[in-house]
């Protein structure tokens, strides 16, 4: 069985479940971490941290009548190796007739690369898709813009207690359109998009304004 265990590409360990004291590694992870860390605390040596590790499935592997479970598969990025890893984590008897951890990890690194392009390529895709409603929300702010502007040149001569109003809204749809290019560019890029709570009724305010000459008086 130990050889092979030791001929599996597979990073293979069994850890005890109440000292965390690692009971065996195969040749494949004492390669990869490059040394034997057997006898070592687990989540000290292969993971660098200074306490156990918060998403420890050792409470998953056994039922509460002290039978194994199924067991668990999770992955994770291994901040030693700078490598992804599909862990499928399952409770064993081992050779002192106890139960410990036998973890299989598999390398999935290059798979992440692949799903991250993937997404990209979905992302523009997206993009493509959006293109047409992009486009009709420009033209409704530059609608506004334009629209206004026009009212603030009329004012200029004949109502210039009005202009600093006109010139408001002006700046108001300017900074919607900025922020709807914010929102693009973050969403073709590889980062969050940061959410924030806006009024929607101001905005629905300021197209009424304008469009309320155009609208019949039957509508309110």
């Amino acid at each position: 069985l130990i050889a092979v265990l030791n001929g599996l590409e597979s990073n293979i360990y069994v850890v005890d479940m109440d000292s965390h004291e690692i009971l065996f590694m195969n040749d494949r992870m004492k390669e990869i971490f490059g040394q034997d860390f057997t006898g070592s605390i687990c989540w000290k040596v292969l993971k660098g941290k200074q306490t156990s590790c918060k998403n420890c499935t050792n409470h998953k592997l056994l039922a509460s009548n002290g039978q194994p479970t199924p067991g668990d598969t999770w992955q994770e990025h291994n901040p030693i190796t700078d490598r992804w890893m599909l862990n499928h984590d399952r409770a064993i008897r081992w050779i002192d007739g106890q139960y410990a951890k036998l973890q299989v990890a598999t390398d999935i690194t290059e798979l992440k690369a692949m799903e991250e392009k993937l997404q990209q390529s979905q992302k523009m895709e997206a993009m493509g898709k959006l293109a047409g409603g992009v486009a009709h929300d420009f033209n409704n702010i530059l609608s506004a813009i334009i629209g206004y502007a026009e009212i603030a040149i009329s004012d200029l001569q004949e109502n210039p207690e009005d202009l600093q109003e006109d010139l408001n809204e002006i700046l108001s749809g300017a900074n919607r359109a900025k922020d709807l290019v914010q929102q693009i560019l973050y969403f073709s890029r590889k980062k969050e998009l940061k959410k924030k709570p806006i009024s929607i009724g101001i905005i629905v305010g300021e197209a009424v304004k304008l469009l309320r000459a155009s609208l019949p008086s039957t509508i309110d």
